[in-house]
């Protein structure tokens, strides 16, 4: 039976982070990193949320438009 592989580090976790979590061992490793992942999921969610609420405030007929310039 193989040791578990250490698990990948998402782009958005500076290099110091990175260096720091590979001090761990794998299985730390990876509940850490679940926990970082559902966390940023988390976040996406509501910053989403939050981007639908301020679009409340420009009228239906441009909304469509500001989606656009805004990227959303």
């Amino acid at each position: 039976m193989s040791a578990p592989s250490a698990p990948e580090f998402p782009d958005y976790l500076p290099a110091a982070a990175q260096e720091a979590l590979r001090a761990l061992p794998a299985e730390q490793q990876t509940r850490l990193l679940l926990a970082i992942s559902a966390e940023a999921e988390r976040q996406e969610a509501d910053l989403d949320a939050a981007v639908e609420r301020s679009l409340q405030h420009i009228p239906a007929l441009l909304r469509g438009s500001v989606r656009r310039l805004l990227g959303v």
